[in-house]
This record gives structure tokens, C-alpha cells and sequence, in this order.
């Protein structure tokens, strides 16, 4: 008789259609070793930042030699790149559900203000090297940064000019500029303060200064 074939039996036959077509399991082979590099690196820079991080220790991290990660990526920089845009989508994934909640603008300034410092306190080597190591690459890892930073620039202005609508844009963008260095200067000094005390200063912190 005739009819469908049962699920069971298609999705064989598509595995053994992947498994024999050497292009696709080349392909998927070199995406899941350049997602390790991505992810070996992020940890590592995230300890050491940019500068800190040797090519070969990225590879070794991920399990490969370090003329293995040019196979994926042209340059350390190149690498550097692929860390922002995945720390960008992450970071951008995170402030739209906070925008996106049903609270008082206040409450969302403050939820953006402790995201910012969560993110620099758990990733200082990663912040500090937003903050200082992009002068060592090209035009399009700062084109990077600079997504990254009118994303959050925007999202504070607004929620700032919700919370003060006489406020000048001007002055608004000037306080969200500054919680930018106060919070980032977290990332480049170890005050040794305890990381949950740290977190609640710089929290006081970053809303006196959005609401001065």
C-alpha cells in the first residue's frame, strides 16, 4: 500500500543522507571546533583579557593546535571579534527582557545598572578589554564596541528620560557616560572588596549618579 513513510524511517534516512554527504560533516565539523575555539577564548579572556591571551593557549584550550585556530580565524583579532558578538547578542538578549518587563522606569534603570555591574564582576577580564585592549585591532572590532555601546546607551537614555522627562538629552547621555566608567572601572582595579559588597556600591553608586 501506499502512504508516508513512519517518522522513524525518514529520520534514518536523512541521518544516513548527512552522514554520507562528506561536504555537510566537513562543514559541521568546522563549526563545532570554531564554536570551541570561540567559547575557549572567551574564557580566557575573560581571565586575562585581550592582550593577556596567546593564540596557542586558545588553541590548547580547545583541543587543538594553535595553527589550528588560523584555520578558522585570520587573526588573534579575528577572534577577539567573534568573543564581542557573542558577548553583544547575549548582553542585547538580556537588556530587551529587562526594557521589556512591566515596571516602573525607575525599576528598570536599576535593573540595567546591576546587569551592567553583574556583567563586569563576573567577566572583569573580558570588560576591561572592551574598555582597553580594542586599540590593538582594526576598524571593525571598535565598529563592535560600538554597537555594543549605543545599544546600552540608548536603553539607559530612555529609561532615564521615562524617569526625568525634562531632562536634556545632552545631560542624560553625559550620566550614562559616567556609570559607563564608574562601573567599568571595576573591570581594571581589584579593590579587594568582597564581590556582593563591591556589587551593592557600585549599584548605590551608578543610580546616584544617573539621578544626581
Amino acid at each position: 500500500m501506499g502512504g508516508r513513510r513512519p517518522a522513524g524511517q525518514r529520520a534514518t534516512r536523512r541521518t544516513i543522507t548527512f552522514m554520507a554527504d562528506p561536504a555537510r560533516r566537513k562543514r559541521a565539523d568546522g563549526e563545532r571546533r570554531r564554536e570551541k575555539i570561540i567559547q575557549a577564548a572567551a574564557d580566557l579572556m575573560a581571565q586575562r583579557g585581550f592582550a593577556g591571551t596567546a593564540v596557542d593557549e586558545i588553541g590548547e584550550a580547545a583541543g587543538i593546535t594553535g595553527s589550528g585556530v588560523y584555520r578558522h580565524f585570520g587573526t588573534k583579532g579575528d577572534v577577539w571579534q567573534a568573543v564581542m558578538e557573542r558577548s553583544l547578542t547575549q548582553r542585547a538578549e538580556r537588556v530587551a527582557a529587562i526594557v521589556d518587563a512591566p515596571v516602573a522606569p525607575g525599576e528598570t534603570l536599576a535593573r540595567l545598572v546591576d546587569d551592567m555591574v553583574e556583567a563586569v564582576l563576573d567577566n572583569r577580564g573580558l570588560a576591561g578589554a572592551l574598555w582597553q585592549s580594542l586599540r590593538h585591532l582594526g576598524g571593525e572590532g571598535n565598529s563592535v564596541l560600538d554597537r555594543w555601546h549605543r545599544l546600552l546607551l540608548e536603553e539607559f537614555v530612555h529609561a532615564l528620560t521615562q524617569l526625568e522627562p525634562t531632562l536634556s538629552d545632552a545631560e542624560a547621555r553625559l550620566r550614562v557616560d559616567a556609570v559607563y566608567g564608574l562601573v567599568l572601572s571595576a573591570a581594571e582595579y581589584d579593590s579587594g572588596v568582597e564581590r556582593e559588597r563591591l556589587r551593592a556600591i557600585l549599584n548605590r553608586m551608578g543610580m546616584a549618579a544617573l539621578t544626581c
